[in-house]
């Protein structure tokens, strides 16, 4: 029987290659080599996340194994992601749903503030020096 293939969007924040003047350009590469895939910013399958600083890597027709996911930069693939489960039952890490919220919520910029600002009025002791 053929192994159904399935639709994966990545999320992944702006800029992963450290180069604000180069478009991100990023491998999806099954681990025993059955499948690879590349995206660059700019192509019909990248889609920004409104002002947020994340970008959605939609790659067809994948079929299940296991990823890694890398970004070029100068000239090297460096590893993002590895060992990125993908099923028909879902895209997996360490265990963990790799799928975003079934309500169709944004997944990018929280629109709270995670850290409150904290107000320093007098140095902190850190206990050394």
């Amino acid at each position: 029987m053929e192994p159904k293939f399935v639709e994966l969007v990545i999320p992944l924040e702006a800029d992963l290659d450290g180069d604000p003047e180069k478009a991100d350009r990023i491998r999806l590469r099954q681990e025993d080599g059955g499948y690879e895939a590349e995206l660059t910013v700019g192509d019909p399958d990248v889609i920004k996340d409104g002002e947020n600083p994340l970008y959605y890597y939609h790659f067809h027709l994948v079929p299940p194994g296991s990823y890694t996911v890398e970004v070029k930069s100068n000239d090297h693939w460096r590893t993002v992601l590895c060992k990125l489960q993908v099923s028909v039952q879902g895209a997996f890490y360490a265990g963990s749903s790799f799928e975003g919220e079934a309500d169709g919520g944004k997944m990018g910029t929280p629109d709270y503030q995670l850290v409150d600002e904290m107000e320093i009025s007098e140095p902190l002791d850190l206990g050394c020096c």
